[in-house]
């Protein structure tokens, strides 16, 4: 599952556009908080897959521990 999010405004207000892609699936949310919450409501703490993410803190969440994950390398990407 590879998953991202970028700003978004939304009546002014900052919110996100946050996105799921799987080879199968497609998800896109806007949502006015970008938490580890509204990741875990897409994608479980205990799913079975491999999560691709940038390194932001909603997707280093203790609830992902359990979840394999490849974090984002390029430099693009906030190293």
């Amino acid at each position: 599952m590879h998953t991202d999010d970028t700003g978004w405004r939304v009546g002014g207000k900052l919110a996100y556009l946050m996105g799921f892609e799987t080879a199968d699936v497609c998800l896109h949310q806007i949502r006015m908080r970008h938490r580890n919450e509204e990741v875990r409501e897409v994608l479980p703490g205990d799913y079975g897959g491999v999560m691709i993410s940038d390194r932001g803190k909603s997707y280093d969440a203790k609830e992902f521990v359990r979840v394999e994950q490849q974090k984002c390398l390029a430099p693009f990407c906030g190293i």
